[in-house]
């Protein structure tokens, strides 16, 4: 840590890439070193020095950078790291306390940089450094207690303006400027009287009231009493802004609720006409299986009939081919045997009758097995038909039935949502969220001067 005799502060400068002369740098700062410090103190920090140096250097190659003169510190706050980039806004000033006014005022303007960008704990840390150090500093006491009530730490707040208004009326200054901080000093008042009322101690919040208002010349008085009364105008404003959002809201729920249940009863309605569809073609499915079942089935029995009396032919036939091949075996035994010539002649002429019969009779059996195989894959191609045709009806019904589960699943999540639908209608929190953080913000109020402040202090130093 390097220091000041002018100004006890430390920079760490991410933008800054000539690490390493400002790390050998530190060596050479070391009689900056306040003279009450003991040589081992001065050691110590030395030592400190360079770990912080081989550490920043170790990971992101972040000098240290001490500024030592005021205007520096005054330069590096309110120009060179007052753009607002990551970078700027994890600058580290370590601030110490001060002795002097001009080193008051560069220390505020770190104040001010910080809340330039939003790292309003270490604003709050710094100034409440800086009154304690150097009270005199009237911007450092309006922006403790604008911090202090920004953050919700309303008796704080109070306590810094009851301080601000002391150190006022401590300080020599002209009408002009004490009509500027009693003009903050209502701004602020009239906050804690609106929407930081609730928080307030009514006690300390009166006692604050009477110290700030106690003394004043009437155009004072006025200047005070206008900054008040604009607050809270601005917050009744804004609250009828929000009663106005909030009706709007309930009404604009009432109408998504009527046009809800609207849009819900015609899908309802949609929905039984489907149900009633689906249904109606479920039991038309059924109808044509059953009709087209029976007109197939009226075709089997004749079917059936004609194979029976096939059949019955086949068999005679087959009982015939079976008797005279039996015979023309047992006459062809008898000629093997026969010695008369003539009666040998005789029984192969018999054996030759019965083979021109059996000829016929085989003919004939082949003719009915060919009709009955007909008839038989008649009937057969009629059952099969049948049975497609039941398959058909049972996918067509499955996928009906599957369409009327989804329709009464549909019906059901209607009524459900219908149920919830017709609950009172409430005001969206998202339609009056941002107006309503916007009423109990002190920004809305009084927004902290930070380009003014910065132009003022650099002005100071020119």
């Amino acid at each position: 840590m390097l220091h000041s005799t002018r100004s006890n502060v430390t920079v760490v400068d991410p933008t800054n890439r000539r690490w390493v002369q400002r790390i050998l740098r530190v060596e050479a700062q070391a009689t900056a070193l306040p003279l009450a410090c003991s040589r081992n103190e001065k050691a110590a920090q030395l030592r400190a020095g360079f770990i912080l140096g081989a550490f920043l250097l170790s990971i992101l190659f972040i000098p240290a950078l001490a500024l030592a003169q005021v205007p520096e510190i005054v330069d590096a706050s309110l120009n060179k790291h007052w753009e607002k980039n990551t970078a700027n806004r994890n600058v580290n000033f370590e601030i110490e306390p001060v002795t002097n006014e001009r080193e008051a005022i560069a220390a505020f303007a770190w104040v001010v940089n910080r809340v330039h960008h939003s790292d309003f704990n270490t604003a709050l840390d710094v100034c409440s450094k800086l009154v304690d150090a150097y009270a005199g500093n009237l911007d450092a006491w309006y922006a403790k207690a604008w911090l202090e009530l920004r953050r919700g730490k309303i008796d704080a707040g109070l306590i810094a303006l009851q301080r601000y208004r002391e150190h006022m009326d401590a300080a020599a200054m002209d009408e002009a400027t004490r009509i500027i901080h009693l003009r903050r000093m209502g701004r602020l008042s009239g906050f804690v009287e609106g929407p930081a009322n609730e928080s307030a101690n009514s006690d300390l919040f009166q006692q604050t009231l009477d110290r700030l208002t106690e003394n004043l010349q009437p155009a004072e008085s006025e200047a005070f009493s206008e900054q008040f009364d604009a607050a809270i105008d601005h917050f009744i404003s804004l609250n009828d802004q929000l009663d106005d959002r909030r009706q709007q809201s309930l009404a604009d729920a009432q109408q998504r609720q009527q046009e809800e249940l609207l849009r819900l009863q015609q899908e309802s309605s949609a929905l039984k006409t489907s149900t009633a569809s689906v249904q109606e073609a479920a039991v038309q499915v059924r109808e044509r299986v059953e009709r087209d079942l029976d007109s197939l089935s009226r075709r089997i029995p004749p079917l059936e009939d004609e194979a029976l009396r096939l059949r019955s032919i086949l068999d005679a036939l087959n009982f015939d081919i079976t008797v005279i091949s039996r015979d023309m075996i047992v006459l062809q035994a008898m000629a093997d045997e026969e010695p008369d010539p003539a009666r040998r002649r005789f029984l192969l002429n018999q054996i030759a009758n019965l083979s021109l019969q059996l000829g016929r009779i085989q003919s004939q059996s082949l003719g009915v097995r060919s009709q009955l195989n007909r008839v038989i894959n008649q009937r057969d191609s009629i059952l099969m038909q049948m049975g497609q045709i039941e398959n058909r009806g049972g996918q067509q019904l499955n996928q009906l039935g599957r369409e009327l589960e989804n329709l009464d699943k549909q019906r059901a999540r209607n009524e459900r949502i219908a149920a919830r639908t017709k609950a009172p209608p409430k005001v969206s929190p998202g339609d009056v969220a941002s107006l309503r953080n916007r009423i109990r913000f002190l920004g809305t109020y009084d927004s902290f001067p930070t380009e003014s402040l910065r132009q003022e202090i650099i002005d100071y130093y020119k």
